[in-house]
């Protein structure tokens, strides 16, 4: 099997695309430079620039798609609406909307451009539950705010989407991995930064209007936790499926390639370690113990693989906070928001005053759950379950709670049994470490982010589209 990482096979620019990517980027300068010298506001020439970048997508439709990864976990440019600090979208579900509109006006007119989607046989619960929630809005209690959730769900589902339909052979499926891992590493990097920066923040609005304004935003809320574009658990829960792969990429090396992996690894799971998140690193522990048992060398040497990997844990938190010299705080911090019960300021705390609220409102509603959007009456402002089990359960009661289960469980089923069947090989070494990052992936939910937390949505559909390829190109 081919392993490069062709990135001639995902752009391969002709010299027509050429052309027109350097017009579009002169066209660019031109007008940038026309409104200084006219002195002319400056987003105009930015409008006309994404006018012409979405006319290069509509040429080279993956691309906007491989962009769409990328911005993912970019959570610091966000478009406020309505004045509601809780309402409010980045620029991943803009283009999220537009992939798929472009997919669907080339498959609508020339399909052989972009790849048909393939059915997973997980539509129904997936369909399902989209459709429960916008019928429970009629009982939400914050409508409004259930019609923005349903929004961010849809964008999850569509995401899904086209994963399954634009990951269509071995080189793309690698490629979409590598962007994802490659915003971890960025992620990371600003891990340490905020570390070294003793959690400097930043917040500053770029654009307004009466009712929306668009800011700039890091580190908002100062909490000596390292994090990236994303909230420190947020980032944890994205850095967690990144270490998995990235150790794939180690496993499946050799030499220097396997060693340069294998010190990002560290650096990824060093990062993971500043963000002071128990749950994420929890939930790797589940993956890496998947990983343990289904690789010969790791089993034949079990014990020795595993006290290895938890000094390598401690070492990963100590060095950045000796090297930060705020280690006593981390220390001081960790126990405290892991070992009180009844606080809303510690995490286990938190978590067990606003899953008994889920718990007593789910009852109160004789089952049926509170409404897309009503956990919001009944929980602190800016707060969710952390949870996205509860949180389905919460706002969807059984029947939710049982569909997005069944989504999940019947995904994860797949997967198993696919892996299980392949003979031994490198599309088998796959399917192992994409396994490891969804038993991650799912062991994540019970203590992080929502049913429409983004890498949700695109790690499942990976999983879909890698056993889709390594059908069709018989790579088994």
């Amino acid at each position: 099997m081919n392993l490069r990482l062709p990135l001639y096979s995902v752009f391969n620019k002709k010299p027509s695309e050429v052309l027109f990517i350097s017009v579009v980027v002169v066209i660019f300068a031109v007008a940038v430079l026309l409104s200084i010298e006219a002195n002319v506001d400056y987003r105009y020439g930015f409008v006309f620039f994404g006018i012409l970048v979405l006319a290069l997508f509509l040429v080279k439709p993956h691309v906007l798609f491989y962009v769409t990864i990328l911005l993912i976990s970019f959570r610091s440019v966000v478009i406020w609406l309505w004045g509601d600090f809780q309402l409010y979208i980045s620029f991943v579900e803009p283009a999220i909307i537009a992939s798929f509109m472009i997919w669907l006006l080339y498959r609508l007119g020339k399909k052989g451009r972009v790849s048909t989607y393939v059915k997973t046989g997980v539509e129904i619960p997936i369909i399902l539950l989209f459709i429960y929630g916008l019928i429970s809005i009629l009982w939400s209690g914050e409508q409004w705010y259930g019609y923005y959730i349903m929004f961010l769900h849809l964008c999850g589902i569509l995401l899904f989407f086209l994963t399954v339909a634009y990951v269509d052979s071995i080189d793309r499926f690698k490629f979409a991995i590598m962007l994802f891992v490659l915003m971890g590493i960025i992620n990371g990097i600003l891990c340490f930064y905020v570390i070294l920066s003793s959690g400097q923040s930043y917040n500053d609005v770029i654009f307004h209007t009466k009712n929306h304004y668009v800011t700039f935003w890091f580190n908002p809320e100062q909490m000596l936790r390292g994090q990236g574009f994303m909230h420190p658990l947020k980032t944890a829960y994205y850095l967690s499926l990144s270490i998995v792969f990235m150790f794939g990429y180690t496993y499946m090396s050799r030499g220097y390639r396997a060693l340069g992996f294998g010190i990002m690894s560290f650096m990824l799971l060093s990062a993971l370690m500043t963000t002071l998140s128990k749950g994420p690193l929890l939930s790797l522990f589940v993956g890496a113990l998947l990983l343990s048992v289904e690789i010969p060398a790791l089993k034949k040497n079990f014990i020795p693989s595993w006290v290895i990997f938890i000094v390598l844990v401690v070492v990963a938190f100590i060095v950045p906070r000796i090297i930060f010299g705020d280690i006593n705080k981390a220390v001081d911090y960790t126990s405290q928001t892991a070992t009180s019960s009844s606080s809303e300021t510690s995490s286990l705390g938190s978590r067990i005053i606003r899953w008994s609220k889920a718990i007593d409102a789910v009852y109160n509603t004789y089952g049926i759950g509170v409404g897309a959007g009503g956990f919001r009456a009944f929980v602190e402002p800016a707060q969710l379950l952390d949870s996205s089990y509860f949180q389905v359960f919460f706002d969807y009661g059984f029947i939710g709670l049982w569909l997005w289960l069944w989504f999940l469980l019947v995904s994860g089923y797949k997967f198993f049994i696919a892996y299980k069947n392949y003979p031994k090989g490198k599309g088998k070494d796959w399917l192992l470490i994409y396994l490891a990052s969804y038993i991650t992936l799912i062991f994540n939910g019970l203590t992080s982010e929502t049913h429409f937390f983004l890498p949700i949505w695109f790690i499942i559909g990976a999983g879909y589209a890698l056993v889709n390829v390594l059908q069709k190109e018989r790579l088994i």
